[in-house]
Parts: C-alpha cells; structure tokens; sequence
C-alpha cells in the first residue's frame, strides 16, 4: 500500500511539473517576440518609409466597408495624415496612390511598384488596408509580413503596440507571417526592403466599423507611434 500511495505522490508530482511548464510555454507565447536584427542594416539617415495606400492599381478601390466607404479613399487620408506624423518624428516618407501597371492587373501593378520603390530608395514599404469577410463576425487588427523577414516581423509587432494603444478595445489578431501563394504575398516579398501590410479592422463588421470611421487621424497617430518606437529601438 505504501508503495502504491508513494507511487501515486509521485504521478501527481511529474503532473503538476508538466503543467507548470505547458503555462510558462503559454505565456512566453503571449510576449511580444523582440527578435534581434542587424541595427546597421537601416542607417537612420537613410530610413525613408514608403507610404502606400492598398488598392492603388487601376480599376480597384478594394473592400466596401459597413458605412460604405472602400479601402482606397479611407486610407487615402490615414497616408496623408501619416506622412506628417513621421515628419514630426524626425522620420522621412512619401506617399504613393495611384500604381502603374496594366489596367486590372494586380502583378503588373506589384511589379511597377517594387521598381518605383527601389528607384524612390524606400528603406521600409508599407501598405495601408482594412479587412473584410464574408462572415460579419469577423473582427479585430492584424499586420502582416514576409513570414522569413525578421526585420518584418518585429516592424509588425511595434505597429501593432501603437495600434493597441490608440484602439485598447480592438481584438488583437497578432502579426502573420505570409509565405508564398497567399494573399498579399507577392507585394512582401517582391519589395527591396522590408514590408508590411496593415489591416487594422474589419470593414465588414459593424463594432469594427463605428470603433474606425472617421478615425485617420488617430489611426495614422497609432501607425506613425509604432514605426517610431521601432526605429528608435533598431535603427542606429
């Protein structure tokens, strides 16, 4: 019998201990994942964000929103807005929204814009969107980057942080890593530098919608935090 109670003490030892650590796993995967680059790779007085505004190419306007505003023109303003925020953070932008390229074609159109980038010498892309589903319920921020760029990952960490801040009540979806097939692969891949793509909400889901309209200003004040505490923190 004491063998068996001593045996039994020892099972509920090892399973406390395995608990312990699937919860400390757990929470190392809650912690924003600070993952190191090499801080030369963007001198700071090279840093040059390139602001585009998704949607750009000829015949596409993107995803119609709940209050019927579409992709373009809403973040048509979040990037003029952005542009002087940066300016304010001692960081140097431009904006592009209007891409060239054969009409209706989306990799004619990634294909002119990688080469206006690098003749632009972006050191950062990113491209401003919202989301949408076919499902209403889906709600929430995301940022997504090339899934092997570092630099493009912690970059979608930072903005996601400032987007938190600004819009605390907003679902966090995390930053995904893109690989190649999937939608909105081929603008992060195909750039010189590093790229992001913002999705910041749904338009398609109504809470989203009344949290983000008319709400550039502090959107680009969310983004403009994000990439200035990222640089801050890597850019030499």
């Amino acid at each position: 019998m004491k063998h068996i109670k001593k045996g039994l003490f020892e099972a509920q030892e090892a399973i406390s201990q395995a608990i312990e650590s699937i919860e400390e796993l757990e929470k190392l995967k809650e912690q924003p994942k600070n993952i190191p680059f090499p801080t030369n790779s963007i001198p700071r007085e090279e840093l040059n964000v390139a602001i585009c505004v998704g949607h750009s190419r000829k015949g596409d306007m993107g995803a119609v929103s709940c209050g019927h505003i579409n992709e373009w023109t809403y973040n048509k303003k979040v990037a003029e807005y952005l542009k002087s925020d940066l300016q304010e953070h001692g960081i140097s932008s431009f904006v592009v929204d209007n891409y060239g390229g054969t009409y209706g074609s989306y990799t004619s159109a990634i294909n002119w814009l990688t080469k206006h980038l690098k003749e632009k010498k972006a050191s950062v892309a990113i491209e401003l969107h919202f989301n949408a589903a076919s499902s209403q319920d889906a709600n929430g921020m995301e940022m997504l980057y090339w899934g092997t760029s570092r630099i493009g990952l912690s970059l979608a960490e930072y903005v996601l942080q400032g987007c938190q801040k600004y819009f605390p009540l907003s679902k966090n979806r995390g930053a995904k890593g893109l690989s190649k097939g999937s939608r909105g692969a081929t603008f992060l891949r195909n750039t010189h530098c590093p790229a992001l793509i913002t999705e910041p909400f749904f338009g398609t889901n109504w809470q989203d919608w009344i949290m983000f309209a008319d709400q550039e200003a502090t959107l680009s004040q969310a983004i403009a935090l994000g990439i200035k505490q990222w640089a801050d923190e890597h850019i030499i």
